[in-house]
């Protein structure tokens, strides 16, 4: 969505620090727009950071995001996160979660192959892993998330050990299931084999799981805002990703 907002005309009513900006600003694509404080203004379309009554900030709501005082944005790495997730909320979680993938199950490879070094880097196994992660695993935990949150209104601490549950008990199983399956299959193309694999090894690993996510869950649920909370399974997922990929490899 495309068109101009004239910033300080009457009928926009868009007035900042009782100065009137006399410039136009296209939005892109619908979503935030930034320009500098020498403009005094910064509308976002997203919410991110939300914007406050009327869309604009003054200089001292500005200066929560301009710590340094060069009247920019700060590109701290959260700061970027936070920006790229309102431009792109599941494409940026897909980006984060692939990378995050990869580094953890060549970081499980690595400490086999210092075990035994007669073992070699399996790159099929990693990209096998990256790929459906990154494709299937990432969007379902973006669709997961924001369900949860709409369907368990409530009290903090007594909403999260519902969703903790609703997680734990039904999700865990079939995400992890779905996980190992599609691993496998892209690893072998073999879907028999991949369904095997997921009944002779879900057991291990949902005991596996249940020893790390719970609590886990209930910080990420009581705690982390809706919008980083895949961010946060997904960092939470780096050490989990080591355990997974040890059990899911394991000879039977």
């Amino acid at each position: 969505m495309y068109g101009f907002i004239n910033v300080g005309v009457d009928r926009s009513c868009l007035r900042v620090g009782g100065t009137n900006v006399g410039r136009e600003i296209r939005p892109r694509s619908g979503r935030g727009v930034s320009v500098r404080r020498s403009d005094l203004v910064r509308l976002n379309f997203e919410g991110n950071p939300p914007a406050p009554p009327g869309g604009f900030y003054d200089e001292g709501e500005w200066d929560e995001f301009d710590a340094d005082g060069d009247g920019s944005w700060d590109w701290d790495l959260l700061a970027l996160y936070g920006k790229l997730l309102a431009k792109s909320p599941l494409r940026t979680k897909m980006i984060t979660g692939g990378i995050l993938t990869a580094l953890a199950d060549y970081a499980a490879q690595w400490l086999a192959m210092k075990e035994d070094p007669e073992k070699d880097l399996d790159f099929r196994r990693l990209a096998s892993l990256t790929m459906w992660f990154t494709i299937v695993g990432t969007p379902l935990l973006h669709g997961w998330f924001g369900f949860l949150e709409r369907i368990f209104p409530g009290i903090v601490a007594l909403k999260a050990l519902k969703q903790v549950a609703a997680d734990q008990l039904l999700w865990a199983v079939f995400f992890n299931a779905q996980l190992m399956f599609g691993m496998t299959f892209l690893e072998t193309f073999d879907a028999k084999a991949a369904l095997k694999k997921v009944n002779d090894q879900i057991a291990s690993v949902l005991v596996a799981n249940w020893k790390l996510w719970p609590l886990a869950q209930f910080v990420n649920f009581s705690v982390v805002p809706l919008n980083y909370r895949v961010l946060f399974a997904n960092v939470v997922a780096f050490v989990w990703t080591l355990i997974f990929t040890t059990i899911s490899h394991e000879e039977h």
